[in-house]
C-alpha cells in the first residue's frame, strides 16, 4: 500500500501491570516492542498515542477518572514508562486522541464515556 507512517495507541491497561505504581507489564512491553519492530522492518514510522478513550474503569470508579489529580499523576507515570521503553525507536508521540471529545462529550454534555453532564449544559 505504500504506507510510510501509521498512528496507533498504547493501551494503558495492557501496558501497565500495576496502575498505582506504574509497574509495566512484561507481556504488554513485548506486544508493543513487537509492533514497533515490525513497523520499522516494513519502513513504517509509528506515531504513538498515549490515550484513545481507554481510561481503565478502575480509575474512574475509584478516583473519578480525569477529575482526580491522582489519576493525572498515574497517567504521567504511564507516559514516562512509555517514553523510556520506546522513546529510542519512536520519534512521534501524541498525548490524547481527540482531546475535545473527552472534555465536551465526557464531562460537559455527557454523550461520551464517562458520561458526566455538567449542570446547565444543553444537549448537542
Amino acid at each position: 500500500m505504500g504506507i510510510r507512517s501509521f498512528r496507533t495507541s498504547i493501551q494503558l491497561s495492557r501496558r501497565i501491570e500495576d496502575l498505582e505504581t506504574g509497574r509495566p507489564s512484561a507481556s504488554g512491553l513485548q506486544f508493543y516492542r513487537n509492533l514497533i519492530d515490525l513497523a520499522k522492518k516494513q519502513g513504517i514510522e509509528l506515531v504513538l498515542n498515549l490515550h484513545h478513550f481507554d481510561l481503565p474503569t478502575t480509575l474512574l470508579e475509584k478516583y473519578g477518572g480525569w477529575q482526580s489529580r491522582h489519576v493525572v499523576d498515574l497517567f504521567a507515570k504511564f507516559a514516562k514508562t512509555a517514553f523510556e521503553s520506546f522513546g529510542q525507536d519512536v520519534k512521534w508521540w501524541t498525548t490524547f486522541n481527540e482531546p475535545m471529545v473527552m472534555v465536551d462529550g465526557g464531562y460537559l454534555y455527557g454523550y461520551h464515556y464517562p458520561k458526566h453532564k455538567r449542570a446547565g449544559s444543553t444537549e448537542r
